[in-house]
């Protein structure tokens, strides 16, 4: 079921007592957005050459639906003038 809520969507019926008649109000169900995490993947390169390809990782789809409306993007500062070092 998409995100949203969902008013009056649980409902209840049945239920038998000598002593007691049953009013019935159903309860509101709201779904929320899962977790979907994104990792970028870590590169190398040598000074004064071209970045390589910026990638990165999903982790946390839900009951296999591997897709989404708009994937990220990943970009850097790091350029070929960039100095030699690390870049947490």
């Amino acid at each position: 079921t998409n995100v949203g809520s969902y008013p009056g969507a649980i409902t209840l019926a049945g239920g038998l007592d000598n002593n007691y008649s049953f009013s019935f109000v159903a309860g509101d169900f709201t779904v929320t957005k899962a977790v979907l995490t994104v990792t970028a993947d870590n590169q190398t390169k040598v000074y004064g050459a071209s970045n390589p390809a910026l990638t990165f990782q999903y982790t946390g789809w839900v009951n296999g639906v591997e897709a989404i409306d708009t994937a990220p993007t990943a970009s850097t500062t790091v350029n070929e003038t960039t100095n030699v070092g690390s870049y947490p």
